[in-house]
Order: C-alpha cells, then structure tokens, then sequence
C-alpha cells in the first residue's frame, strides 16, 4: 500500500479526514459529516481519501436509525499519525 497524502489545506478532504484523525479510531457516524459540517457530498469526499490519497477508511456494516454509516481510520493508521491536540 503506498503511504497516504494529506489533501490541500483548506478543502472537504482535509476536514473531514482531521474529524476522522482526532477520532482516534473511534467510529463517527455519517450524519456529522452532513449535518454538523454540511457536508452532503461526505460519500465522494471518503471515496477520494481511501483511492486518491491511500488513506484506510473502514466502514460500519450496521446503520443507524436513519440509515447513516459510521467511519473510521485503520487502527494501525490512527497510531502512526496520532493527533497531539485535543
């Protein structure tokens, strides 16, 4: 697997991927994606992290009530690029 790139700053990519690195593996559910970050197109954006930039994005197979997905980064991942701030 080649070693994931960050996206440019300032773009949905960066965003979202610095909501999943401060997770800490943790899963986050699709809906804060959408309603939190008005990110309606969060399914592309994941799409471009896990092919274009080689980040390993895992996806939940159960949904919620509203049939929203969680996510979250590789645990092997989460623990080379850990997150210092809080």
């Amino acid at each position: 697997m080649n070693e994931p790139t960050r996206p440019k700053e300032g773009t949905q990519g960066q965003r979202l991927l610095d909501v999943l690195l401060k997770a800490n593996g943790e899963w986050t559910n699709g809906q804060y994606f959408c309603r939190t970050m008005w990110l309606t197109q969060f399914h592309a954006v994941i799409f471009n992290l896990e092919n274009r930039y080689n980040w390993p994005i895992e996806h939940s197979t159960e949904t919620d009530e509203f049939g929203f997905k969680s996510y979250r980064l590789a645990p092997e991942i989460c623990e080379k690029y850990q997150v210092l701030e809080v």
